[in-house]
C-alpha cells in the first residue's frame, strides 16, 4: 500500500514585549510552557474568538533540552458533515455537548535563539492565536500581572542567494513610491522602459509594477531579473515591495519576497498507517518532533 506523503510548511517568528519605556526586548517562553505544562484538565483550554483552544502537550526535547516542543489544538463543533465517495449525499456529524473536531499545529521554542517554530495549518491557530492563548493562561496564572506579548516573523535572510538559483522566472511585481523612478539606476530603467518618466511626473504616491509571462509564453529573461536583483541587493531603499515568482529546474513555483520575505522551512511528513488492515490518517504530532534534529531555527 502507497505511504501518503504531506508537506507541511513551518513558519519561525521571535516573541517580545515592552517595557514602561516602550523599549523592546526578547521573550523567553520557557517559565510559561512549564507553567502551562502543569495546570490540570480543563485548566489548559482557553478561548480563540468563542472557540475552545488547549495546549495539550508541552515537553522539552530530550536529546535539547533548550528546545520546547509543544502542540496545540483548536476545538470546533459547527458545520460538520460527511459523505462518502459514491454519492453526493451529506450526513450531519452529530457530536455530544463534550465532543470537538480538533484542528492541531505542533510547534517549537528554542530558550537559546529565542525562536518559535509554527506549523501553519489554516483551519487550526495562526501566530495570533497563539499569542492569545498565552496573553491568556499567564494572566490566569499570575492574576496580578498583564503580558504584552507580540510576535515578529524571523526574516529570510538568504532569500537573495535563493532567489539568484531560479533558473525559470515567471513574474516580477514591484511596489515603489513614484518619487523614486528618477533614482532607478540602468536595471530598472530596462524594465520600465519609456513609461520611467511619465511615471514620475503622473502625480500618486505609490505605483506598482506586474511583469508576468503567460502559459505557453517563455520566462522571464534571466540575466534581466538577475540585474534587477543586484541592484534591489545594493540599494534596498529604492523599493517597499520586490516580489519575484519562478522556480528552480523541475521544482514547483515559489514566491521569493526580496524586502519581506520570512523565513520558512517545508518538510513532508507520512500522514497514513495501515489498522487492521485498512489505511487510516493521523497527525503529525508524534513524526514532527523529528524534523528538529534536521532543522535549525537559528537564524
Amino acid at each position: 500500500m502507497a505511504d501518503i506523503k504531506q508537506s507541511v510548511r513551518f513558519d519561525f517568528f521571535v516573541p517580545y514585549s515592552e517595557d514602561d519605556d516602550g523599549n523592546e526586548f526578547f521573550v523567553d517562553l520557557t517559565d510559561l510552557f512549564n507553567d502551562i505544562h502543569n495546570l490540570k484538565g480543563n485548566d489548559r483550554i482557553g478561548h480563540y474568538f468563542g472557540t475552545p483552544v488547549r495546549m495539550d502537550s508541552i515537553h522539552p526535547l530530550p536529546e535539547n533540552p533548550d528546545i520546547t516542543y509543544f502542540h496545540m489544538v483548536r476545538m470546533r463543533d459547527e458545520g460538520l458533515a460527511s459523505t462518502k465517495q459514491n454519492t453526493d449525499k451529506l450526513k450531519d456529524i452529530v457530536l455530544d455537548s463534550d465532543d470537538y473536531i480538533a484542528e492541531d499545529i505542533s510547534g517549537f521554542f528554542d530558550a537559546k535563539t529565542c525562536a518559535v517554530m509554527l506549523q501553519r495549518n489554516s483551519h487550526s491557530l495562526s501566530i495570533s492565536g497563539v499569542r492569545e492563548y498565552l496573553k491568556q493562561k499567564y494572566e490566569e496564572i499570575h492574576p496580578n500581572d498583564s503580558l504584552f506579548l507580540s510576535f515578529r516573523p524571523v526574516p529570510d535572510l538568504n532569500i537573495i542567494q535563493k532567489v539568484k538559483n531560479v533558473t525559470n522566472f515567471r513574474r516580477l511585481q514591484l511596489k515603489f513610491a513614484s518619487s523614486q523612478v528618477s533614482n532607478f539606476d540602468h536595471g530598472f530603467s530596462k524594465v520600465l522602459g519609456q513609461f520611467a518618466e511619465l511615471f514620475s511626473k503622473a502625480g500618486g504616491s505609490n505605483m506598482n509594477l506586474l511583469l508576468s509571462a503567460s502559459k505557453g509564453e517563455p520566462d522571464l529573461k534571466r540575466d534581466e531579473m538577475l540585474s534587477l536583483i543586484s541592484e534591489i541587493q545594493n540599494d534596498k531603499t529604492l523599493l517597499s515591495s520586490a516580489i519575484f515568482a519562478g522556480k528552480e529546474g523541475d521544482a514547483p513555483i515559489e514566491l521569493y519576497d526580496l524586502l519581506n520575505g520570512k523565513l520558512q522551512t517545508y518538510a513532508k511528513f507520512s500522514i497514513s498507517k495501515v489498522v487492521e488492515g485498512q489505511e487510516k490518517k493521523y497527525h503529525l504530532s508524534v513524526s514532527v518532533i523529528k524534523l528538529i534534529k534536521s532543522t535549525s531555527i537559528e537564524n
